[in-house]
């Protein structure tokens, strides 16, 4: 179990957990959380975890995406192997545009495994990657050579083992 999933259970039991001196955890919680809960043990068990996300700046925001994770059903390690500053970054942004760079984070990361998001459903030519699966919104406002799209760069093109990307078949062209 990780620091922030143990502080985001202590916040959802009502605990709330506080670094006091240099290795020292406070708590104020209902009466008999901790022991009912065994929440006690598990926090002592990762008293240094706890007490180093307790003084990460980026914590709040870290716990905020993997809330938002967690609600669209997505690996929730994407957000913990994500850098503290692309976490800083998203300070000040709402649950909307939060909830899109969540969603931009695992089909990023579909992509790097060779895998379509799903929403990709429609067939494309792109300028570096050739055939490619792209979004019916892309499609629709690219421009088209015998009905099919053309565009000048896709989400392929950033994936760096160009051998996963996973080329449709394009329709035979009748003259």
């Amino acid at each position: 179990m990780s620091a922030a999933q143990l502080l985001a259970e202590a916040r959802d039991a009502g605990v709330m957990l506080v670094v006091r001196g240099k290795d020292r955890l406070g708590y104020s919680a209902p009466a008999g959380v901790l022991d009912r809960t065994g929440l006690r043990t598990r926090l002592l068990e990762h008293k240094a975890a706890v007490l180093s996300a307790l003084n990460d700046p980026y914590t709040p925001m870290r716990l905020r995406l993997e809330r938002i994770a967690s609600s669209e059903g997505i690996d929730l390690s994407l957000i913990r192997n994500l850098p503290g500053d692309d976490v800083g970054a998203c300070h000040g942004l709402t649950d909307e545009t939060l909830t899109a760079y969540v969603r931009a984070l695992r089909d990023s990361d579909l992509r790097r495994r060779g895998l379509v998001p799903a929403d990709e459903i429609v067939i494309a030519v792109c300028r570096h990657c050739g055939p490619i699966w792209t979004h019916p919104q892309v499609a629709a406002v690219a421009p088209t050579v015998d009905g099919i799209p053309y565009v000048l760069g896709c989400p392929w093109c950033h994936v760096r083992d160009r051998s996963t990307i996973p080329h449709p078949s394009l329709p035979e062209i009748r003259p």
